[in-house]
Formats: C-alpha cells, structure tokens, sequence
C-alpha cells in the first residue's frame, strides 16, 4: 500500500508500481494456492503471528487473509486500471476505510 500512496504522490514510476504490485499479488496467490504440507505449515505460521486472526479456526482465518490479500494487491493497482469490472469489489469490501474515502472523493459523503 506504501508503494500505491508513492506511486499517487509521484514518487515511484509505472515499473517500481509493478515490481511492488508483482510481490503483492505473489503473496495473495501463496495464500490462495497453498497446498503442500509445507506451504500449509508456512500458512500457519505467518496466521499465528497475527493477533487479530491467530484464534480463528484455521480456514476461517485463512479465507480472512485471503480477502485482505487481494484487497491490497487491486488496491495497489487501482490508480491505473480504475475501469476493470472487479474494481468494484474493492469498493465493497470489509477492509475499506470509510474515512479514506470521505478524505479522497468527491462529493462529500
């Protein structure tokens, strides 16, 4: 997200936004595809360092990092392919701050 708010200040270019968003999206397929004992393992790992999800059962917990995942990785791209038919989905996600948008968009809501 760090990269997403640099890219918008004009601070990184086209190709330090897709080096950034290659990584984010990497980790959110690691999530999604994890399978072997060992990606598993790693899954579980990587969930028992988050306080907020660490006592959910594991799929639930699971499902919750995926959703996020994908959140901050459409969520880094958004500035430059706003018109993609999933883009909405950000828009109705549980990780969208209502304070980002009330600061960002017009008009006021």
């Amino acid at each position: 997200m760090r990269g997403a708010e640099k890219y918008i200040a004009g601070e990184i270019g086209n190709a330090e936004l897709d080096r950034l968003n290659y990584h984010a999206e990497a980790d959110a397929f690691a999530i999604d595809y994890a399978k072997s004992p060992e990606e598993i393992s790693e899954l579980q790992s990587l969930i028992d360092g988050i306080e907020e999800i660490r006592k959910l059962p594991f799929n639930q917990a699971r499902a919750l990092l995926l959703r996020a995942a994908y959140f901050a990785e459409g969520s880094m791209i958004y500035p430059r392919f706003n018109s993609l038919p999933w883009v909405n989905s950000l828009f109705e996600s549980e990780f969208l701050c209502p304070n980002l948008l009330r600061e960002n968009l017009s008009p006021d809501f």
